[in-house]
């Protein structure tokens, strides 16, 4: 069988998801400007993402820290 898709061009762009990424970061910042308490499993449901998603995005953010416990912590 001859591949069909042989000559056909590819425009699948290559940095898709580095904007992605990049959106999500703005929106986890945003949130935690309008709400300091607001836990990662609120920042997955408003990013539509899970909440692996989100810690794997803060781990990479240097200048977002939690402070204080769980309950009573801030960002």
């Amino acid at each position: 069988m001859p591949n069909l898709n042989y000559d056909v061009a590819q425009d699948v762009a290559q940095d898709v998801a580095q904007d992605v990424a990049q959106d999500l970061k703005n929106l986890i910042i945003e949130q935690i400007k309008n709400n300091p308490k607001v836990t990662r499993k609120k920042l997955a449901m408003i990013a539509n993402v899970s909440v692996k998603t989100i810690e794997r995005e803060l781990g990479e953010m240097e200048h977002v820290h939690y402070v204080g416990s769980g309950y009573s912590g801030h960002w």
